[in-house]
């Protein structure tokens, strides 16, 4: 998660679940928790990920609080089990607390926080994470991209050295070319549904066959 000056707490490593418990609902002034979903990031140098999920809550005078909780773990279930450990204890605890389980992203549990316990701190990580997210996502895009131009790129290489498929390619552009005449001619629009064009149903072949990622 991104963290926020003065806001973003870390758990001691060593802390209990039943340590974790006791000081929230000591410094809380509110009878909910948003405990977020269990996310990695890459090895410390000790362990192939490191493990850790936040939780949300609201403290006395301070407003809404995010605190990381580190997980010692070897694997992906001993994470898994660490975590539902800590739920166990909120369960457990007294007086009675509304713990709210994220599972889905960290980015909804941010915004749920921020409509429990609205302030500048929370709305200040919330855009912070969002920006973080559209950043991660522009970059995923500009990568996809890259592997298809590379990838088309291969393919036309094999179309213009094979005349198999230059053949099969040159009579599937004219079936292509004639589908959209027929549409044309009833009044459609000309461009053609994934499921209807020729192009489309022929790269699926060829991707079957390994001509092309």
């Amino acid at each position: 998660m991104t963290e926020h000056e003065d806001f973003t707490r870390y758990a001691p490593r060593e802390t209990t679940p039943d340590q974790i418990v006791r000081g929230l609902i000591a410094s809380t002034d509110s009878p909910h928790l948003v405990v977020g979903p269990l996310v990695w990031r890459p090895s410390d140098g000790t362990r192939a990920r490191v493990w850790h999920f936040d939780i949300f809550s609201s403290e006395a005078g301070h407003g809404c609080r995010a605190d990381i909780v580190h997980v010692e773990a070897d694997t992906e279930q001993e994470a898994v089990a660490a975590r539902a450990e800590i739920l166990g204890a909120f369960a457990r605890s007294r007086p009675p607390l509304a713990v709210h389980d994220v599972k889905s992203s960290e980015i909804d549990a941010v915004r749920l926080s921020e409509e429990l316990w609205p302030g500048e701190q929370i709305s200040g990580l919330r855009a912070a994470v969002e920006a973080d997210l559209a950043a991660t996502a522009a970059e995923r895009r500009a990568a996809a991209r890259e592997r298809a131009v590379a990838s088309i790129g291969a393919l036309a290489d094999r179309i213009a050295t094979s005349p198999d498929l230059r053949d099969e390619f040159a009579d599937t552009l004219r079936r292509q070319a004639n589908a959209r005449a027929a549409r044309s001619l009833a009044g459609l629009d000309t461009e053609l549904p994934p499921a209807d064009d020729p192009i489309a149903d022929l790269m699926i072949t060829w991707r079957a066959r390994g001509l092309w990622a």
